[in-house]
Protein backbone atom coordinates (compact mmCIF):
# COMPACT_ATOMS: atom_id res chain seq x y z
CA UNK A 1 0.00 0.00 0.00
CA UNK A 2 1.47 3.11 -1.10
CA UNK A 3 -1.32 5.65 0.23
CA UNK A 4 -0.09 7.88 -2.87
CA UNK A 5 -3.39 9.90 -3.30
CA UNK A 6 -4.82 10.82 -6.59
CA UNK A 7 -8.12 11.26 -8.51
CA UNK A 8 -8.13 7.69 -9.23
CA UNK A 9 -7.94 7.11 -5.53
CA UNK A 10 -10.53 10.01 -5.17
CA UNK A 11 -13.05 7.56 -7.36
CA UNK A 12 -12.98 4.65 -5.49
CA UNK A 13 -13.73 6.86 -2.37
CA UNK A 14 -16.39 8.58 -4.36
CA UNK A 15 -17.93 4.79 -5.21
CA UNK A 16 -18.34 4.32 -1.08
CA UNK A 17 -20.07 8.29 -0.90
CA UNK A 18 -22.37 6.61 -3.78
CA UNK A 19 -22.88 3.99 -1.79
CA UNK A 20 -23.10 5.36 1.61
CA UNK A 21 -26.19 7.55 -0.34
CA UNK A 22 -27.96 4.94 -1.97
CA UNK A 23 -27.54 2.74 1.14
CA UNK A 24 -29.99 5.75 2.73
CA UNK A 25 -26.08 6.33 5.34
CA UNK A 26 -25.48 2.99 6.48
CA UNK A 27 -22.20 2.37 7.84
CA UNK A 28 -19.70 1.13 4.48
CA UNK A 29 -18.22 -2.51 5.22
CA UNK A 30 -20.67 -2.79 8.36
CA UNK A 31 -21.22 -6.09 9.45
CA UNK A 32 -17.67 -7.85 8.01
CA UNK A 33 -14.75 -8.32 10.48
CA UNK A 34 -13.44 -5.42 8.00
CA UNK A 35 -13.29 -3.29 11.13
CA UNK A 36 -10.50 -5.54 12.88
CA UNK A 37 -8.08 -5.46 10.05
CA UNK A 38 -5.62 -3.05 10.22
CA UNK A 39 -4.63 -0.24 7.07
CA UNK A 40 -2.85 -2.81 5.25
CA UNK A 41 -5.12 -5.46 6.12
CA UNK A 42 -8.18 -3.98 4.54
CA UNK A 43 -6.17 -2.60 1.89
CA UNK A 44 -5.37 -6.83 1.49
CA UNK A 45 -8.85 -7.65 1.68
CA UNK A 46 -10.17 -5.21 -1.09
CA UNK A 47 -7.21 -6.26 -3.36
CA UNK A 48 -8.78 -9.91 -3.21
CA UNK A 49 -11.64 -8.51 -4.68
CA UNK A 50 -14.17 -7.91 -2.16
CA UNK A 51 -16.83 -5.10 -2.70
CA UNK A 52 -20.31 -3.76 -1.03
CA UNK A 53 -22.99 -5.79 -2.15
CA UNK A 54 -25.96 -3.06 -4.10
CA UNK A 55 -27.67 -0.74 -1.85
CA UNK A 56 -31.46 -1.34 -1.62
CA UNK A 57 -32.20 1.81 -3.32
CA UNK A 58 -29.45 1.91 -6.00
CA UNK A 59 -30.61 0.72 -9.37
CA UNK A 60 -28.21 -2.21 -11.18
CA UNK A 61 -26.86 0.66 -13.63
CA UNK A 62 -26.18 2.59 -10.42
CA UNK A 63 -24.32 -0.04 -8.41
CA UNK A 64 -22.25 -0.68 -11.34
CA UNK A 65 -21.14 2.67 -12.08
CA UNK A 66 -19.89 2.22 -7.73
CA UNK A 67 -18.31 -1.40 -8.94
CA UNK A 68 -16.48 0.79 -12.23
CA UNK A 69 -15.12 3.47 -9.13
CA UNK A 70 -14.23 0.10 -7.21
CA UNK A 71 -11.97 -1.09 -9.79
CA UNK A 72 -9.03 -3.02 -8.73
CA UNK A 73 -6.66 -1.47 -11.52
CA UNK A 74 -6.94 2.50 -10.38
CA UNK A 75 -6.71 3.32 -14.77
CA UNK A 76 -9.76 1.54 -14.80
CA UNK A 77 -11.83 3.73 -12.73
CA UNK A 78 -13.83 6.10 -14.77
CA UNK A 79 -12.88 10.17 -14.28
CA UNK A 80 -15.09 12.37 -12.76
CA UNK A 81 -16.16 13.79 -15.96
CA UNK A 82 -17.11 10.62 -17.29
CA UNK A 83 -18.91 9.92 -13.63
CA UNK A 84 -21.18 13.04 -13.92
CA UNK A 85 -22.10 12.40 -17.45
CA UNK A 86 -23.35 8.56 -17.06
CA UNK A 87 -25.06 9.89 -13.62
CA UNK A 88 -26.62 12.32 -15.88
CA UNK A 89 -27.56 10.01 -18.43
CA UNK A 90 -29.11 7.79 -15.30
CA UNK A 91 -31.39 10.43 -14.32
CA UNK A 92 -32.28 11.58 -17.81
CA UNK A 93 -33.55 8.23 -18.74
CA UNK A 94 -35.30 7.66 -15.47
CA UNK A 95 -38.60 6.20 -15.80
CA UNK A 96 -42.33 7.09 -14.41
CA UNK A 97 -41.00 4.00 -12.59
CA UNK A 98 -37.92 5.14 -11.49
CA UNK A 99 -37.32 5.18 -7.84
CA UNK A 100 -35.52 8.41 -8.54
CA UNK A 101 -37.52 12.33 -7.94
CA UNK A 102 -36.65 14.66 -10.54
CA UNK A 103 -36.92 17.81 -8.36
CA UNK A 104 -37.31 20.12 -11.22
CA UNK A 105 -40.94 18.69 -12.21
CA UNK A 106 -42.16 19.49 -8.77
CA UNK A 107 -41.54 22.93 -8.04
CA UNK A 108 -45.62 23.29 -7.16
CA UNK A 109 -45.60 20.63 -4.69
CA UNK A 110 -42.19 21.80 -3.09
CA UNK A 111 -43.93 25.29 -2.39
CA UNK A 112 -46.87 23.68 -0.90
CA UNK A 113 -44.98 21.97 1.38
CA UNK A 114 -42.86 25.06 2.63
CA UNK A 115 -46.15 26.52 3.46
CA UNK A 116 -47.58 23.71 5.45
CA UNK A 117 -44.26 23.59 7.37
CA UNK A 118 -44.14 27.48 7.61
CA UNK A 119 -47.58 27.15 9.00
CA UNK A 120 -46.57 24.98 11.46
CA UNK A 121 -43.96 26.56 12.88
CA UNK A 122 -46.05 29.80 13.00
CA UNK A 123 -48.15 27.72 15.38
CA UNK A 124 -45.35 26.98 18.06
Amino acid sequence: MTRTFSQQTDVWSYGVLMWEIYSMGHAPFAGSDVAKLSAHGFADWLMEGHQMCRPTHAVLKVYELMRSCWCLDPDGRPTFATLEELLDNELLDSSPLSPYLCLEEKPDIFRELDDKINECMALD
